[in-house]
């Protein structure tokens, strides 16, 4: 009988220690738990983030592309006319235009 009290006694503590163990068991796992629903939003965020990114990336390569198609438009490529060193194209544009626009204005008048 005094066996059976031992035992007893032996398999109380086991169980007392097996319950604590579950209890801390349960309590990492509600942790866990919490940090993985955490993760799973940074997650969803980030790629929200990342599609939105990319949204703008394509926009703004379509608005480059446009752009650059714009100052193409104005590029003449004349074959057999040399060009000098010294040449500065940019500022003889405008004076093209405005030579242009007199000569037009000059022939509307003329007529």
């Amino acid at each position: 009988m005094n066996s059976l009290k031992v035992n007893y006694k032996e398999l109380q503590d086991n169980l007392a220690s097996v319950k604590a163990q579950v209890d801390t068991l349960v309590e990492e796992n509600k942790i866990l738990t919490s940090k993985v629903k955490s993760l799973e939003n940074d997650k969803l965020k980030s790629k929200t983030k990342l599609k939105d990114m990319e949204r703008r990336l394509d926009e703004a390569e379509v608005k480059h592309d446009d752009l650059e198609q714009y100052t193409r438009k104005f590029n003449l490529v004349i074959h057999g006319i040399s060009e000098r060193e010294d040449e500065d194209n940019v500022k003889n544009r405008p004076r093209c235009k405005l030579q242009h626009k007199e000569s037009v204005i000059q022939s509307q008048t003329a007529s």
